[in-house]
């Protein structure tokens, strides 16, 4: 007879994010990579956008702002447009917007 399994908690650190304009912050071990690259139900921190103002304030009007949690809920069948989840909210964007935006897979 063998000996019932035991399950130990992993503990898992709070990523620490602080991005400032123009800086990126990310954990030791880890690295940005685009948004657009993330597989399905991926959930990362938003780290920058690299674009200029009129593509950026949208993004952060809905809520992408550097330090958010995001989850790539699905793509379509060609990869393009890319469904997120931020902050309650679902919206798609292009894969090629989405592949300026820097994040930290968690």
């Amino acid at each position: 007879m063998t000996p019932p399994l035991t399950v130990e908690p992993v503990l898992r650190e709070e990523p620490a994010v602080a991005a400032t304009e123009g800086r990126e912050a990310s954990r030791p071990g880890t690295r940005p990579l685009p948004m657009g690259q993330l597989p399905d139900r991926a959930r990362a921190i938003v780290l920058s956008i690299a674009a200029e103002e009129d593509f950026k304030r949208p993004l952060l009007d809905l809520g992408l702002t550097p330090g958010t949690e995001v989850l790539v809920v699905r793509r379509a069948p060609l990869w393009d447009p890319i469904e997120v989840y931020v902050r309650g909210s679902h919206f798609s964007i292009r894969r090629e917007e989405a592949n300026r935006i820097l994040v930290e897979a968690v």
